[in-house]
């Protein structure tokens, strides 16, 4: 089919690195910073929600994992639940 395939392969290499390093210009420093700022909402959002897991919710999910396990493993896992929950 090609007569120089490795030519070919290394045109197309260099067509798609230039592609590339076109988009990276597309993205505007303000974009960058609203993205920036975005992920940071999102992440404070989720970490709050995620401290809330404490206490009986907390609890549950682990139960709700041992669940999955047999014999001692699941009993093992039972009480390390347990004893977390007991010391919060």
């Amino acid at each position: 089919m090609f007569k120089h395939p490795q030519l070919h392969s290394f045109l197309l290499a260099a067509g798609m690195a230039v592609s590339a390093a076109s988009y990276a210009d597309a993205l505007s420093s303000s974009d960058y910073r609203a993205g920036i700022d975005r992920i940071s909402a999102d992440y404070k959002a989720a970490k709050v929600a995620c401290d809330q897991l404490a206490g009986n919710a907390d609890y549950n999910v682990a139960i709700e994992k041992c669940d999955a396990l047999a014999g001692d493993s699941k009993e093992a896992c039972v009480a390390e639940s347990k004893a977390t929950y007991s010391k919060s």
